[in-house]
């Protein structure tokens, strides 16, 4: 990984299997969304869907300690510092069980209160037991869905990829065989969902954990020596995993608000739950283009290696150009096939809503690829502040404000445009960046910004 001939080959590999384990564990995701709406009704999809929020301030947390300590690591191995690795590993893991605990008694105690929170009220109270039951079937799984995510970048640097995809597979087999059971079955309904996707992550994690009886391993949990300046050091690198997460928890509660105010609340609400869960899909990829990016920065800036960074510059944006277009041409066409799987007998009128919501969010598929690549190189390089700027008006400014001033004239479309309006002005005001710095846009200077940014240490 730190040859720098050899750099285009392992950045593919790596990538290729972050996308495998990443593209795995969504699809078991997806599936829940697909059984739901095809098994058990338009409505409970829409319940589905209001909890998006709270998954999504799940994945924040996850956010920032598997980005956040994949980057420091990567930093400490690029170094040769094995020590400094192990101190940051063990120090994430501590503070890993230790909010899972938080996270699983305030989703016990306040799941009900959440849910009015996020719209299960008035007109959309009936909405409220089918949330809950969901939240506390699921709330099981959050201990798995942190490590998970921690261990997928970790376990690359620790030289074990290929247990990442055997665990994700199990997991993504599991949950599927328990979503049929469950509405074929038992007809256990949202809670025998959430069990189901618990029972699965928490069998994936068991496999994953078994990577710490092998010898070889550099990152092994101690107690010794533990630092907060580790720590601090995680929270500031991953807060860009975290401002993105938090800010799709926010566009989520804004766009559900939207769509409970249109023509079609029940439809258009289960609509943007179906296109939600098909994003998951996409941006998996994009995940794993990211996550990639954003390790070998890690070890570049440990490194402090020039033509490193010059090379992973070019062959991220290739890569990024490469996948955005791929996306579309098989996603694009397809919209009306893809949305038409979530569609029961009740949801004919959702499933052409999700389709047009669908295209629209293709059109904008190259541009978040690149976009994507930006955000994630300057959080490798540690130039948090840019990376968080740019990651919180993709996430939410670009695409909230112009759904709320549009939602009069366009109803939902309102928000389905605005998924391709927030690349645009995103890829727009990273150009303005790169001009501003360098007050040129050829492709020279553009390397040239990135390299400025490799910082002295952690």
């Amino acid at each position: 990984m730190t040859n720098v001939d050899n750099l285009p080959g392992q950045f593919y590999k790596n990538m290729i299997g972050m996308v495998i384990a990443s593209m795995m564990a969504m699809l078991g995701i997806v599936v829940d969304g697909v059984v739901i709406s095809r098994f058990l009704g338009t409505q409970k999809m829409a319940a589905y869907g209001l909890v998006t929020p709270i998954t999504n301030l799940i994945m924040v947390f996850s956010g920032i300690l598997a980005s956040g300590s994949q980057v420091v690591c990567g930093h400490f191995l690029g170094a040769g510092d094995h020590k400094g690795a192990k101190r940051a590993f063990s120090m994430c893991m501590t503070v890993t069980v230790l909010l899972s605990i938080v996270l699983m008694g305030s989703t016990l105690l306040f799941r009900d209160s959440f849910c009015r929170m996020l719209g299960a009220v008035g007109k959309s109270a009936d909405l409220l037991p089918l949330a809950s039951d969901y939240l506390l079937g699921m709330l099981f799984s959050i201990p798995a869905v942190l490590l998970i995510f921690e261990f997928n970048g970790l376990m690359r640097l620790d030289k074990d990829p290929n247990r990442i995809i055997v665990a994700v597979a199990v997991m993504t087999i599991l949950d599927i065989a328990g979503d049929l059971f469950n509405v074929l079955v038992i007809h256990g309904g949202m809670l025998g969902m959430g069990v189901s996707t618990s029972i699965s992550y928490n069998l994936a994690l068991i496999i994953m954990l078994l990577h710490f009886r092998r010898k070889d391993i550099v990152l092994r949990f101690s107690p010794r020596g533990l630092r907060m300046k580790d720590f601090k050091a995680v929270l500031w690198v991953g807060s860009s995993s975290a401002v993105g997460s938090a800010a799709a928890m926010l566009r989520n509660r804004v766009l559900n608000g939207i769509m409970l105010g249109t023509a079609s609340p029940v439809a258009a609400t289960a609509a943007l739950s179906v296109l939600n869960t098909i994003l998951n899909i996409t941006s998996c990829t994009m995940v794993g283009l990211g996550m990639t990016c954003s390790m070998f920065a890690g070890v570049v800036s440990g490194k402090r290696d020039r033509d490193m960074a010059r090379t992973l510059v070019r062959v991220t944006l290739k890569t990024a150009l490469i996948t955005g277009s791929i996306l579309f041409v098989i996603f694009f066409p397809s919209a009306r096939l893809i949305t038409g799987i979530f569609a029961g007998k009740d949801s004919a009128r959702m499933a052409a809503l999700a389709c047009r919501g669908l295209r629209f969010y293709c059109t904008g598929l190259i541009l978040y690829a690149v976009n994507t690549a930006f955000i994630n190189y300057t959080q490798g390089m540690r130039r948090i502040g840019v990376s968080n700027v740019f990651c919180f008006l993709e996430n939410f400014v670009f695409l909230v404000l112009p759904a709320l001033a549009l939602t009069d004239f366009l109803d939902s479309d309102a928000v389905w445009v605005s998924f391709a309006i927030t690349e645009v002005l995103t890829f727009l005001s990273i150009i303005g960046y790169v001009f501003y710095k360098k007050s040129s846009l050829s492709l020279k200077n553009y390397d040239s910004l990135f390299l400025d940014d490799i910082s002295d240490g952690i």
